[in-house]
């Protein structure tokens, strides 16, 4: 943009100064110089929001709990979630022949994370894991929004330079200048309302399982054909093993059948 102006100005004085740069054109040149200074205004910016900008922390949390009754406790386990402004996003439930198994996935407020879980996880019969994880954006939150407040600022400028743009050219470099900077900050503003979602609700991702007694536990046809088949092995195993207990007998049986045979071949040759 600048390079253009410049041009402009060096081939008009080289013509003989038929043409001044009017005090709009001059305005504008001086605009867009001033935006080659948009990292220092970011460094600025960044050092007064933080003092504004609060701490931003996302919390998480896997748990993972058996439980006795599958039925009466995913019930029990909404109506907590509903009494704690809480909600589930997703369920993954799962059913197998000797367990049941759910995946929940709970969007929470931030000032009751730690609340929920001890709820949820009360009544369980065992806990069999809980890892809570709690990740400082503070830094990166200060530094997109300084950036995104930079960047609207520059945004304004370039509106006000467009308005004051001579040629058919200048508008096109003006706009190509603009898309690029509001795809900048919509891309800005985007991230920044991730992150205040994550701030703003944390995440619990709890499993349960139930685990059904043995005796209940019934195979069906594919089940009990690879049990026939295991159990054939073993048995073909231990009678293997039961011969070769029994290398002493066959040690023996052999030489009395060598025996035997010499025995007979030699009455043959007698007759």
């Amino acid at each position: 943009m600048s390079k253009s102006f410049q041009e402009k100005t060096s081939s008009n004085m080289e013509e003989g100064g038929n043409f001044a740069l009017d005090e709009s054109v001059q305005n504008e040149s001086s605009s867009v110089s001033e935006t080659n200074e948009e990292q220092s205004i970011e460094g600025k910016h960044k050092s007064e929001e933080t003092i504004v900008i609060p701490e931003k922390i996302i919390k998480t949390a896997s748990v993972g709990i058996e439980i006795e009754d599958y039925k009466t406790e995913i019930l029990k386990i909404r109506e907590i979630v509903k009494a704690n402004n809480a909600y589930i996003s997703t369920e993954d439930e799962k059913n197998y022949s000797n367990s049941i198994y759910n995946n929940i996935i709970i969007r929470v407020k931030n000032e009751d994370f730690e609340k929920l879980i001890n709820l949820l996880t009360v009544d369980a019969n065992k806990v069999t894991y809980k890892n809570i994880n709690s990740q400082d954006v503070t830094e990166e939150f200060v530094d997109i929004a300084a950036r995104l407040k930079t960047k609207k600022e520059v945004e304004i400028r370039y509106t006000e330079i467009l308005k004051q743009a001579k040629t058919i050219r200048e508008i096109l470099d003006i706009e190509e200048e603009l898309r690029q900077i509001r795809e900048e900050i919509e891309a800005k503003e985007g991230r920044l309302k991730y992150l205040n979602s994550q701030v703003d609700l944390s995440t619990i991702n709890l499993s349960i399982t139930q685990y059904f007694i043995t005796d209940r536990y019934e195979p069906g046809f594919f089940g009990k054909i690879g049990k026939a088949l295991s159990n054939g092995w073993d048995g073909l195993l231990l009678f293997i093993i039961g011969v070769m207990y029994l290398w002493p007998l066959w040690l023996i049986l052999g030489i009395g059948l060598v025996i035997m045979f010499r025995i007979i071949k030699r009455k043959r040759r007698k007759r």
